[in-house]
């Protein structure tokens, strides 16, 4: 698969209340000429499951959507990594 495939990394802040949810942009695909987009392929937060975290794209941008499910307020970073093969 050498070649055939790319990824991006993302990584952005949050902050939520105890059991609070929210979304961030995570940033701008950079999407490689000849390559097409197939997914987020990992996820982790600093909090491991007290962050529950989907990923989906919007347009041209991964958005993150966090639910803390912790009783106290939560802060820390997501992360998540974009999946291209090429066309």
């Amino acid at each position: 698969l050498n070649g055939k495939l790319k990824t991006q990394s993302f990584t952005a802040p949050v902050i939520l209340p105890g059991k609070g949810d929210g979304s961030v942009n995570m940033g701008s695909l950079n999407i490689p000429t000849g390559y097409t987009y197939i997914g987020v392929i990992s996820k982790d937060s600093d909090y491991g499951d007290q962050f529950l975290c989907s990923f989906q794209r919007y347009g041209d941008h991964i958005h993150a959507v966090v639910r803390n499910a912790y009783v106290n307020q939560l802060s820390g970073d997501v992360s998540c990594t974009a999946l291209f093969l090429k066309n």
